[in-house]
């Protein structure tokens, strides 16, 4: 398991795009 910053901030736009999903 990588604690890269970049693998942080891909997984915080999903998180962010899934986030604006549910609230669209």
């Amino acid at each position: 398991m990588t604690s890269s910053p970049n693998d942080y901030i891909q997984k915080g736009i999903q998180y962010a795009e899934q986030a604006t999903a549910d609230d669209k």
